[in-house]
């Protein structure tokens, strides 16, 4: 009877392992556009910085940072459907306290895998794109 069970449990994991790998692609995808979209705007604070010393580092912390917002907010409203868990009223308190929980640790993985992904190579740009030749 138990054997019955966890096999039921894996057949039904494994009907939903199209749609959880299409989410992991989706949230993967989204993380290397914003990755691009770091670069280049780090790159033209670099380039601004030449004409206005010091106004360009004082733009780009909060630009990434807005954009690290706008990258969770994206992927936990259109990849996870958290806020459809936590508004079911058939689930009892505990399973939205667990959802809730594990959403948090869900966005510590992705802060973890933005900061590795984008910061990273930020950091490993050569020093020559801040000399400025005009």
């Amino acid at each position: 009877m138990k054997i019955e069970y966890i096999i039921e449990q894996i057949a039904s994991i494994s009907k939903k392992t199209p749609e959880i790998t299409k989410t992991i692609s989706a949230v993967i995808s989204k993380l290397s556009s914003y990755t691009v979209i770091n670069g280049l705007v780090y790159f033209f604070v670099a380039r601004a910085d030449c004409k206005f010393p010091g106004l360009g580092m004082k733009f780009v912390g909060p630009v990434i940072a807005f954009l690290f917002l706008v990258f969770l907010l994206d992927v936990f409203t259109n990849d996870f459907t958290l806020f459809k868990i936590i508004d079911n009223k058939e689930g009892t308190i505990l399973k939205r306290i667990i959802v809730i929980f594990l959403a948090f640790l869900a966005a510590g993985l992705l802060s973890w895998l933005y900061v590795s992904g984008i910061y990273q190579p930020l950091f490993s740009i050569p020093d020559k794109i801040w000399e400025c030749k005009i």
